[in-house]
C-alpha cells in the first residue's frame, strides 16, 4: 500500500511538472506572438503613413457623412488594407485589413463589418498587448480615430465599454454605435467591447 501510494504520489508530481512545462511553453509562444504581431503592425503603420503623408486629410466627425469616391484599399503582402486606427490613450496606432481571418488577425485588427461611412463600423483584434489587449483601459470620452486610405480621418468618442459572453454578437454587430471594437479576453472566455460614438466638435 504504502508503495502504491508512493507511486501514485510520483505520478501527480510528474504531472504537475508536465502541466507547468506546458504552461510555459504557451506563455513564450504568446509572448513571441504578440512580438511578432508588433513588428508586422509596425511596418504597415509605417507605409500608410507614408501614403496619408502625400494626401490631403479631410477630418470628419459628424454623422452621414457619404464619400464621394470609390473606396480605396492599399495592398500589402498579399493583404488589404482599410486604413489605420489610432487610439492615444493607449498610445496605439495600428494597420486596419479590410477583411477579418484568424491568419490575417495575427498581423493587425481588421473590420469585420460596416465602414464609418454607414456607421456601422467593427474592428476585432487579438488580445495581444501590442494590439487590443488593453482595450479595457480606455475610458468614457477618450477618442479613438479612423483614417482611410483616400485621407478621411473619422474621430468618435467611446461611449461605453462592456464585458459579453462569446454567443452574445448581437451585442458586437447590432450597428447601434458608429464604431465597436472588440477583442477576447485572457483565457478567451468573454470579451472586451469597446463601443464609441461620434466626437463632439470642439467650439470655435
Amino acid at each position: 500500500m504504502p508503495d502504491m501510494l508512493k507511486k501514485r504520489g510520483n505520478l501527480l508530481i510528474a504531472l504537475g511538472l508536465l502541466l507547468l512545462i506546458g504552461a510555459a511553453g504557451l506563455t513564450v509562444y504568446n509572448l513571441n506572438a504578440d512580438k511578432n504581431a508588433g513588428q508586422e503592425a509596425v511596418a504597415v503603420v509605417d507605409d500608410l503613413n507614408a501614403l496619408l503623408a502625400e494626401t490631403e486629410i479631410q477630418v470628419k466627425s459628424e454623422p452621414g457623412w457619404i464619400s464621394d469616391t470609390e473606396q480605396r484599399l492599399l495592398e500589402l503582402d498579399g493583404r488589404s488594407y482599410l486604413g489605420l486606427i489610432t487610439i492615444p490613450t493607449l498610445e496605439l496606432q495600428l494597420p486596419v485589413q479590410n477583411e477579418w481571418s484568424y491568419p490575417n488577425l495575427k498581423i493587425s485588427p481588421c473590420r469585420m463589418q460596416g465602414n464609418p461611412e454607414s456607421e456601422d463600423l467593427v474592428i476585432l483584434a487579438h488580445n495581444y498587448q501590442s494590439h487590443f489587449g488593453t482595450l479595457d483601459q480606455l475610458k468614457e470620452g477618450d477618442e479613438v480615430s479612423v483614417t482611410l486610405i483616400d485621407g478621411t480621418t473619422y474621430v468618435y468618442s467611446v461611449d461605453a465599454i462592456e464585458v459579453i459572453q462569446p454567443t452574445a454578437v448581437e451585442d458586437v454587430t447590432s450597428g447601434e454605435w458608429p464604431l465597436t471594437l472588440f477583442t477576447c479576453t485572457l483565457g478567451g472566455r468573454t470579451r472586451v467591447v469597446v463601443h464609441c460614438d461620434w466626437a463632439a466638435e470642439e467650439s470655435a
